[in-house]
């Protein structure tokens, strides 16, 4: 049977731009040229993130499906042993956390899900319980500018002794010190980046941090009429102080 015709184990993410319809429907009513930009920015960000997994004779590309102003992207793992899925999934979560924290430099805010499950996918089409999961995930878990790890993962990832091995994997489950201010288990870009703070890069280190303030309070004080989408600002304002020690 040709695997592309049926179910096959991927991982799967699902990004998009966090308060996307306000943006449409309110602060860029009838506008299209800024929110073009955005989704230029969204593209390109994600496109200059590496694409490919291995280099070889037979590099494996993700699969990237783009709509409105989401991201899915797709990574095949049949067959796979279970150190090559972890090595896939570092790999991943890598990625989500330099496309958020590239997009963040330039004031744009994103929300996901990584999970790992039956996908069907091809050029025109994709779904899957994977997918389904991520996607619900990232709505009701996602309510603040972060990428969850859907629960499925989780529990695999709590189970696997190798993922002490891999730098963001393990630090996921540690989920006392990973889950700041929040029930889920989310991809913690600043503890990822205070873990890997090095006399070399402490400068680089604290640059970020103070772009990361400074989009925030932009956000704080532009978003100040709207309690919905403020309280989301106001989360990341505690996230942010919280990890300022590192910096």
């Amino acid at each position: 049977m040709n695997t592309k015709d049926c179910y096959q184990q991927c991982v799967v993410s699902y990004i998009d731009i966090l308060g996307f319809k306000n943006l449409v429907e309110s602060q860029y009513v009838n506008q299209s040229m800024p929110i073009r930009q955005l989704l230029k920015t969204f593209l390109r960000v994600n496109k200059e993130c590496s694409l490919v997994i291995s280099k070889g004779p037979k590099p494996q590309k993700v699969e990237i499906r783009f709509f409105s102003d989401c991201i899915v992207r797709l990574i095949p793992i049949e067959g796979k042993t279970d150190w090559e899925i972890l090595q896939v999934l570092e790999f991943e979560a890598y990625e989500l956390v330099m496309i958020q924290m590239s997009l963040l430099e330039k004031g744009v805010f994103i929300r996901g899900c990584i999970n790992m499950g039956e996908m069907y996918y091809n050029k025109r089409v994709f779904y899957g319980s994977a997918f389904n999961e991520a996607y619900l995930s990232e709505s009701k878990k996602a309510f603040v500018p972060i990428i969850v790890v859907a629960d499925s993962l989780v529990k695999y990832l709590q189970a696997s002794v190798a993922c002490s091995s891999f730098q963001i994997l393990n630090l996921l489950q540690d989920i006392e010190h990973n889950n700041f201010n929040h029930s889920q288990t989310y991809l913690n870009y600043l503890l990822y980046m205070a873990n890997c703070i090095t006399h070399n890069s402490l400068e680089r280190g604290k640059k970020f941090y103070e772009t990361h303030n400074k989009v925030i309070s932009k956000e704080l004080l532009t978003q100040s009429k709207s309690v919905n989408v403020l309280s989301k600002y106001l989360w990341l304002k505690e996230y942010h102080d919280h990890y300022g020690v590192f910096f």
